[in-house]
């Protein structure tokens, strides 16, 4: 009896090039901004194909370079290995990648935007019969980091004198609209100009986020492939937003797309305002000597409350957690309304944001602009701190280096003056106010485009 080639597979191997096959070869990637058609025989690209690039019936395995290369090169050696062999060639002929730094300029800094490099006096209003809708992985939620941005950018733009509604990805065609605004990998294809935001970037959040778990190499494969495609597909024909410059970066890098705005996340700075550490403590009853960090957010590993609670040991300091989760060595104090949040980043001696990975946290934000110290790891919009108040990079260190951040505990009693500066910078740049001025010229933009043809 004839044994079929395929029976002779190893089946874990044969269900891995499955899934990875089906999480990328069907999101591609278009030549430049154009449209992607797919089918007819192969050969070149007729006459009447007009703009954009046109993909021929190969096989599932001959994906579009542009497409794979990134997210398969972010692997690594191993995790390549379950692959393949057609795929690791694609990479392999594309040569070395290049660099982020290479791409110096692809992304719009929120200074340089299209009312010039100064400060603007005003925003740019948005016409009252502009409707606008902001679809969130969760219309109802207001606790994620994503769907707290939604509900904020809604009350952005009904500010501006548009009207904005927060939608799930199932409702968008239900709706008449002028405007949407996706999010991550939720999206839909829209027949109205749409505005897609990065909140980070897939690959790198699995890369540098999952080093510290112990899922299979398979699993870690099929989840950031996966991702990443949604994540590509869904900056397709849009105008693309990034959350801060490094996510700009990121995103060129591996999905070969131009982010044509950086807009970084706003927070309330009136809820969220500076006040005494004594009154808090005493509202609390805490008393005035005890040393106390702060860790903010679910207690996952990407987040490495590992090394918030290794550090604020070394350091003499009692760590406290606000968000989901347990983690031993720590004191719960469960999710927080903000108001209590508030109060408890005000008592706090110091926040923790050790995080491998992050684009722009909102609970970094919210406890700088409050006026505690937060050390952080330099990830995301933590580069742009420290390149704005330079003496503030002693308050931060490099993710996972647990020497680092305990260094950094230390000097904090001496840092008075970089922690002052650096409260200034974010009140100022991450108000709701400079938030709205940033997102009204992205609006005034994609209309432009429009009108323009």
């Amino acid at each position: 009896m004839r044994v079929d080639a395929r029976q002779r597979a190893v089946p874990a191997r044969r269900l891995r090039r499955r899934q990875v096959r089906r999480g990328v070869h069907r999101q591609l990637l278009p030549g430049g901004d154009g449209p992607v058609r797919v089918g007819g025989p192969r050969g070149p690209p007729g006459p009447g194909d007009g703009p954009g690039l046109h993909l021929r019936a190969f096989p599932a395995w001959r994906w579009h370079r542009s497409a794979v290369q990134a997210p398969v090169r972010a692997l690594g050696a191993p995790q390549q290995l379950v692959l393949p062999a057609q795929a690791r060639r694609l990479v392999a002929r594309a040569g070395p990648d290049p660099s982020a730094g290479a791409r110096a300029g692809v992304a719009v800094r929120p200074e340089d935007d299209a009312t010039g490099p100064g400060r603007p006096t005003a925003p740019h209003r948005v016409g009252p019969t502009m409707r606008v809708v902001i679809v969130s992985p969760d219309p109802t939620s207001n606790s994620g980091g994503v769907e707290r941005f939604c509900h904020t950018l809604s009350d952005v733009v009904d500010g501006l004198g548009g009207v904005a509604t927060v939608i799930g990805a199932a409702d968008v065609g239900k709706l008449s609209y002028d405007l949407a605004i996706t999010n991550g990998m939720v999206s839909r294809r829209t027949g109205t100009p749409r505005i897609h935001v990065y909140h980070g970037c897939w690959v790198d959040h699995v890369r540098l986020g999952t080093r510290t778990n112990d899922y299979s190499l398979p699993w870690k494969t099929q989840f950031l492939v996966k991702g990443a495609a949604k994540e590509v597909w869904a900056g397709v024909d849009a105008y693309r937003v990034a959350v801060s410059e490094p996510t700009a970066a990121e995103v060129a890098r591996w999905y070969r797309l131009r982010v044509h705005r950086v807009i970084p996340n706003g927070i309330d700075t009136t809820m969220f305002d500076t006040g005494d550490r004594g009154v808090a403590r005493e509202r609390l009853r805490i008393g005035a000597s005890e040393r106390l960090a702060l860790f903010i957010g679910r207690a996952e590993a990407r987040k490495r409350p590992d090394i918030a609670v290794a550090a604020a040991s070394r350091a003499g300091y009692r760590l406290l957690t606000a968000g989901s989760g347990r983690v031993d060595g720590a004191t719960s104090l469960g999710v927080l309304a903000p108001t209590e949040l508030r109060t408890w980043i005000r008592a706090a001696d110091c926040v923790l944001a050790p995080s491998d990975y992050e684009a722009c946290s909102l609970g970094i934000l919210e406890a700088i602009a409050s006026g505690t110290p937060v050390l952080a790891s330099r990830v995301g919009y933590v580069h742009t701190l420290v390149r704005a108040v330079p003496s503030y990079r002693d308050l931060t260190a490099s993710p996972g280096d647990l020497d680092e951040f305990t260094r950094a505990l230390t000097l904090l009693p001496s840092r008075h003056q970089a922690v002052a500066e650096v409260t200034a910078f974010v009140r100022a740049e991450n108000s709701l106010a400079r938030f709205a001025h940033h997102w009204s010229a992205a609006i005034a933009d994609v209309t432009r485009r429009r009108a323009g043809g």
